[in-house]
């Protein structure tokens, strides 16, 4: 089986042109055009997601997964948007994509099986509009949108890139701490002493 791997979504600079951020309602994780996803949602996706990684033998920590999450179901929720809004269906790339995942993850409960294909097939369903609507369609669509994250995950809209951001208030100052902090922003690398690992 092939491992899971933690998704790195390069979500395309054209997907958030003009897209900002404010501060979202109480339970909301992510809004575009009134439709939000819930921040229990996207908990429960990042924690099946993280108990996935771990089964494997993935070494994450669980704030790097959070991260990763917000901004795939992000990349999915303005997907959704504009397929609703503008009538187009994604082309027959993102369901050969989902074909090819899924026998790989027959070791996972049907649930978490959802929550991996939501994550990993973020990017794929993306593009797999723009295949069908054009680029500048989807660009042009994109730029009459607001999407607001919750700063919570840590996640920002800066210009046309997603951009991870400590939500915490504090600051590192130990080297111990700023190797955490330089381990949550790159899931790949093992999680320092003292950092939660995804279990």
């Amino acid at each position: 089986m092939r491992r899971v791997t933690l998704l790195t979504a390069p979500v395309l600079a054209f997907l958030l042109a003009a897209c900002g951020s404010s501060g979202p309602q109480p339970g909301t994780a992510l809004e575009l055009d009134g439709q939000r996803v819930t921040t229990r949602h996207l908990d429960d996706i990042a924690s099946r997601y993280c108990s996935a990684l771990a089964q494997v033998g993935t070494k994450v920590t669980t704030q790097a997964v959070r991260k990763q999450v917000v901004s795939a179901l992000a990349l999915r929720l303005m997907g959704e948007r504009f397929s609703a809004a503008e009538g187009v269906e994604p082309d027959s790339s993102y369901d050969a994509q989902v074909a090819q995942l899924e026998p790989q993850l027959t070791a996972f409960d049907q649930k978490t099986q959802d929550a991996i294909i939501e994550v990993e097939g973020a990017e794929s369903f993306a593009t797999a509009l723009v295949n069908s609507g054009g680029q500048q369609r989807f660009t042009d669509w994109l730029g009459d949108q607001h999407v607001v994250v919750n700063p919570v995950y840590g996640v920002t809209i800066d210009g046309d890139s997603f951009k991870h951001v400590d939500p915490s208030l504090s600051v590192a100052a130990s080297s111990e701490a700023k190797t955490a902090v330089d381990n949550a922003s790159n899931p790949s690398a093992a999680p320092a002493t003292g950092s939660r690992a995804c279990a």
